[in-house]
């Protein structure tokens, strides 16, 4: 393709290899790579400094993985993704309806300066049995990303869903601004009661007073402890300090949110400032608070953790009959809006 005026190109079924136009769309002026059907034998598609670029899929669209570095304002949407993809320092990008299917690697990663990122309406589903502790749906990594939304995602059969990560020294912030509202993050019955899992949330990192991570109308379901493993639907490590969990449900979880009272490395910073407002906690199976019965959170130090309109509800899940209504009408199809 040699058009200089060219805008989009198209990929279907028949392309036999990711086209230059693809991989450099910029220095061709493509501005959309329209994805039609399966392009899964195709392998990644790996962007490098580019801009402004959409993907987008029709006709149940697959992609084998996507790879954007040094990327920006870019929208991947109604897309099917078999392996693990990651954003690298691509920041204003847009993840959009789409199905991520990957059975052994991270579905998505979220690396070192990509800001502002968005992931919307997203399917992060897995069907094999949770193998171990590395299969974690959506990871940010452990330097800066900033301004990150998750929202309205169904997340199923990970042993976390969302990670932010930690490696060394000061971790203040560095996941300022991330916002995670309206998903469902759980594990299936047959595979939560077989090996269990880690946390729906896993934070490692934290937000500052004026930009904190938000949790906001999430339903998280069906952590469970394991030899290695906690089973608390939410933990705070290191510095997760300036995290807000606001109107969500914790359901039948071996424990609610756990927030560690002492550290397990000298290295390691305690985290501080979590404040829960308007949390119910509901058939929570077993706690280390002072009360078992009634709590579904490990207490910190003085004054790491604040309450406000929190319930605890014992209902013999009964709740599990919500959580097939909200897992059925989740179990989406790829549209094309």
């Amino acid at each position: 393709m040699t058009d200089d005026n060219v805008e989009a190109i198209l990929i279907t079924s028949e392309t036999t290899e990711w086209p230059v136009e693809a991989i450099k769309p910029n220095r061709y002026r493509v501005n959309v790579i329209s994805i039609d059907g399966d392009c899964s034998h195709l392998g990644r598609l790996w962007i490098k400094d580019q801009s402004d670029v959409r993907i987008i899929g029709k006709n149940n669209a697959i992609v084998e993985s996507f790879i954007w570095t040094r990327c920006d304002k870019m929208l991947i949407k109604n897309i099917k993704i078999t392996k693990g993809s990651q954003l690298s320092n691509s920041p204003n990008s847009s993840v959009f309806n789409c199905i991520f299917s990957s059975q052994s690697s991270q579905p998505l990663r979220i690396r070192y300066g990509s800001n502002n990122v968005h992931v919307d309406q997203c399917l992060f589903s897995r069907t094999s049995p949770v193998p171990d502790h590395d299969i974690v749906a959506i990871q940010l990594s452990d330097r800066e990303n900033l301004n990150v939304g998750i929202t309205n995602c169904s997340i199923f059969n990970y042993s976390d869903g969302i990670q932010t990560t930690w490696r060394s020294g000061d971790v203040s912030g560095l996941s300022a601004g991330l916002l995670i509202e309206g998903c469902v993050i759980g594990l299936d019955k047959n595979i939560r009661h077989a090996l269990g899992s880690e946390n729906a949330l896993d934070f490692k990192s934290g937000g500052t007073p004026d930009n904190p991570i938000i949790v906001r109308n999430c339903y998280l379901f069906g952590s469970r402890q394991t030899a290695e493993n906690s089973g608390y639907s939410i933990t705070n490590h290191v510095r997760s300090q300036y995290v807000l969990i606001e109107d969500t449900t914790i359901s039948d979880s071996h424990g609610g949110i756990f927030v560690p009272e002492m550290r397990d490395d000298d290295k390691k910073p305690l985290p501080s400032h979590v404040y829960l407002r308007r949390v119910n906690f509901i058939d929570i199976h077993k706690s280390t608070a002072p009360d078992p019965k009634r709590t579904g959170y490990a207490m910190a130090g003085p004054n790491a953790v604040t309450f406000e309109n929190v319930r605890y509800i014992t209902c013999d899940n009964r709740w599990e009959r919500l959580e097939e209504l909200i897992r059925g009408l989740t179990d989406m199809e790829m549209t094309n809006d």
